[in-house]
C-alpha cells in the first residue's frame, strides 16, 4: 500500500503504468481484430504502431523511474529519518541524490509523518520542513 502510494506521488511512474497498461489493452485489441479479415486495414494498422509506440514509452517511463523503487526506498528512509530525529536537516538531505524520485520520496515521507513547510527558500523545496 505505500509502496502504491509512492507510485501515485512520483507523477512519471504514474504517467508509465497508465501508458503501458492503456497500450497493453489497445495491443490486445489489436491482436482480436487482427483475426477478423473485415477489418478496415487503416484503423488497424493505427491501433498496432500506436499500441507498439505506447508500450515501449510507457516502458521506458517505467524503466528510468525504476518502477518506483528508488522513491519508495527513499520515503522509507525518510520516514525512520524523521522518526529517529523529528525533521529532515541538510546533512540527510546532502547524502540524497537531487533526483526527482528522492525529492517525491521526501515529500510523501514528510507529509505523511505532519511535517510543515515554511515558504522561506525558494530554491530549496525542502527547506525548514520540522515537526508541527
Amino acid at each position: 500500500m505505500k509502496y502504491l502510494k509512492c507510485v501515485v506521488g512520483n507523477r512519471v511512474t504514474l504517467c508509465g503504468f497508465i501508458i503501458f497498461i492503456l497500450s497493453l489493452v489497445g495491443f490486445v485489441f489489436f491482436l482480436l481484430f487482427l483475426q477478423n479479415p473485415n477489418s478496415n486495414f487503416i484503423i488497424l494498422t493505427l491501433l498496432g504502431l500506436c499500441s507498439v509506440a505506447g508500450l515501449f514509452f510507457g516502458f521506458t517511463l517505467l524503466f528510468f523511474t525504476a518502477l518506483g523503487l528508488d522513491t519508495y526506498k527513499v520515503y522509507k528512509k525518510t520516514i525512520s529519518h524523521i522518526q529517529k530525529f523529528g525533521k529532515i536537516d541538510e546533512r540527510y538531505r546532502a547524502l540524497l541524490d537531487d533526483c526527482y524520485c528522492d525529492q517525491v520520496g521526501i515529500k510523501i515521507a514528510a507529509k505523511e509523518m505532519g511535517l510543515k513547510k515554511e515558504k522561506t527558500d525558494c530554491n530549496n523545496p525542502f527547506a525548514d520542513l520540522e515537526a508541527c
